[in-house]
């Protein structure tokens, strides 16, 4: 089964909307999640190794939101995904999706850090 979503990793419409209530205060929160969303993965490694689902499905659901609200479409969906897996998936397929979420969150930092270099204030 193929539990890559099939959406943009960024939502270009929040992120406008963002920009235009936050201005500069968006790329702080660029940098925010992009320092917060490995040590998310770290922690939803070891709820897997620990077969604790409880807390794999709260960070799940806690990474699905932060993500969400910065247009991080890929690593929110994907955080869904691992959410409704964390109640009774096995645990190789859990850590195969976490991996799936780094990858995924390394295709998004690529994409944030364009949309923070392509500025138009950008110097």
């Amino acid at each position: 089964m193929n539990l890559q979503p099939q959406y943009s990793l960024i939502d270009m419409t929040t992120i406008r909307t963002l920009r235009a209530v936050l201005d500069d205060g968006l790329d702080e929160l660029f940098h925010d999640l992009l320092a917060e969303v490995p040590r998310r993965i770290d922690a939803l490694l070891l709820a897997a190794r620990t077969r604790d689902s409880v807390r794999l499905a709260e960070l799940a659901h806690d990474l699905k939101g932060m993500a969400a609200n910065l247009g991080a479409t890929a690593i929110a969906e994907n955080a869904r995904l691992l959410e409704m897996m964390s109640r009774n998936s096995d645990p190789g397929a859990i850590l195969a999706h976490i991996a799936a979420i780094e990858t995924t969150y390394l295709q998004t930092r690529n994409e944030i850090k364009g949309i923070l270099r392509n500025r138009p204030d950008a110097a």
